[in-house]
Formats: C-alpha cells, sequence, structure tokens
C-alpha cells in the first residue's frame, strides 16, 4: 500500500488508472473513494489512461479502491492506496487570537502598551 499526502481539503485532484486485459477487452474502474463516493467510469480500450478527478472535503486518511472489470464483468485485483488529507494550518492570526485566548494577562499588557 502506497501512502500519499495530499495537502488541501476542497482541491481536486487527478487520478490516473490503467489496465490492460489479457483478452484485450474494454475495461472499466469502479473506484470507491473511502469518503461514501464511487466512482464508475466508462468502458476504455485495454491499456488506454484514464484520468478521474475526486475531492476530499474533510480531513482524514481515506482509503481509495480500485477494481479494473471488462465487458464481460470480469474484475482482476483490487488494488489501494491510502490518502492523508491533513487539518489545515492554522493562520497566524487566529493562532496569535487563540494564545491571547489562552493567556488574558498577556492581552492586558498588550493593551497597556498600546495606550502607553
Amino acid at each position: 500500500m502506497v501512502v500519499v499526502c495530499i495537502s488541501k481539503k476542497g482541491k481536486s485532484y487527478d487520478f490516473k488508472f490503467n489496465a490492460v486485459d489479457p483478452n484485450e477487452d474494454s475495461v472499466r474502474y469502479i473506484i470507491d473513494w473511502g469518503d461514501n463516493t464511487t466512482n464508475i467510469t466508462d468502458f476504455y480500450s485495454s491499456g488506454t489512461d484514464v484520468i478521474v478527478s475526486h475531492t476530499w472535503v474533510e480531513e482524514g486518511i481515506y482509503t481509495i479502491t480500485a477494481i479494473a472489470e471488462d465487458e464481460f464483468c470480469l474484475s482482476g485485483y483490487d488494488n489501494t492506496l491510502e490518502i492523508n488529507i491533513p487539518r489545515s494550518r492554522a493562520s497566524v492570526r487566529s493562532l496569535f487570537y487563540w494564545f491571547l485566548e489562552r493567556f488574558p494577562m498577556l492581552e492586558r499588557l498588550l493593551s497597556l502598551i498600546r495606550v502607553g
């Protein structure tokens, strides 16, 4: 299993799928994105790169599971990829306000400095 860290939730990412059918039958991909959404692609010629985009809206660790299936409903082994959508980085401003909430004396001190 490969683990990939993606930098932003809410951003669309492209994934390339490619399977070669031993009988040269057309294949489609059944993709479980790990966030309760699934895509089933159209059928493509064996060995063709298929690009599918997906967006995760919440942080977390998701396991993508993909299965290639030929036009006669014969499928290969499933393949997985683990995706880590980390928490958004706090902005400096919100961090500053969080710090002031934790240490009210510092806020008072800063207000005295501003006045003086």
